[in-house]
């Protein structure tokens, strides 16, 4: 492949750095502007979620501000 993709543990790698900052952004890779309110909040918390527990080990997401998306 032309490029390759990060995996979990190069996530976990790159967050004990003070230099990197990991966010979450949407599970699906969906355009946020062209789906509904609730499925906005389902593809951000479910990626909140997702990141949470594997670079975080499950212990939520409140180490790090996370953006909400207001209805």
């Amino acid at each position: 492949p032309l490029y390759e993709f990060l995996d979990w543990d190069g996530v976990r790698t790159l967050d004990a750095s003070p230099l990197v900052e990991i966010g979450a952004h949407t599970v699906d890779h969906v355009s946020l502007a062209k789906v509904d309110t609730s499925a906005m909040h389902h593809q951000i918390d479910a990626s909140v979620a997702e990141l949470a527990e594997e670079v975080l080990g499950g212990y939520g997401a409140d180490r790090r501000t996370t953006a909400r998306v207001s209805g």
